[in-house]
């Protein structure tokens, strides 16, 4: 899955397929991207699946070099994931996405001692963390390998296994 300073222009020029219900850009041989907003099928267990973020530091950042404007969610990426959710019924047994919902964000944020940005993917977030019914959300973006609340990890260098 795709996260942030990710070539996004290499990962969409990839072969597109259908891969366990959702759609996946073949990369090389079997290393594939899982695509934003889909819904996964892997060994009786449903996962939505949504990459991407806004880079901080992207005015610092050269674009297509450092950083690229695909790396951020489009509306219509965000309406084909409610969409896929909606017709699971709003019901998945795991979220895996690179962002957290925005209050999992603040508050991991605040501890740091950092400052956040409402941002319009952390929004998005937090209303499917509101309105699906999933088991565990797990998430990348602030390079953490812990459990944050009951239903959210933060993972980053670590292997771990999907836990019900």
């Amino acid at each position: 899955m795709d996260g942030t300073h990710d070539n996004m222009k290499k990962i969409n020029a990839a072969r597109t397929t259908y891969w366990h219900g959702g759609m996946v850009h073949r990369i090389k041989g079997n290393l594939i991207h899982l695509c934003r907003g889909q819904i996964f099928d892997i060994e009786g267990k449903r996962f939505f699946t949504f990459g991407g973020g806004e880079s901080t530091d992207k005015d610092m950042r050269i674009e297509n070099g450092l950083w690229w404007r695909e790396e951020e969610p489009t509306p219509q990426e965000m309406a084909l994931g409610a969409k896929n959710l909606d017709e699971a019924g709003l019901k998945v047994d795991y979220i895996i996405t690179h962002e957290p919902p925005s209050l999992v964000k603040s508050s991991m944020l605040m501890l740091r001692g950092d400052n956040d940005r409402v941002d319009k993917l952390g929004g998005y977030f937090e209303e499917i963390g509101r309105s699906c019914k999933y088991k565990h959300w797990y998430f990348g973006s602030l390079h953490e390998d812990r459990r944050i609340t009951p239903h959210h990890t933060c993972v980053f260098k670590k292997m771990i296994p999907i836990c019900d």
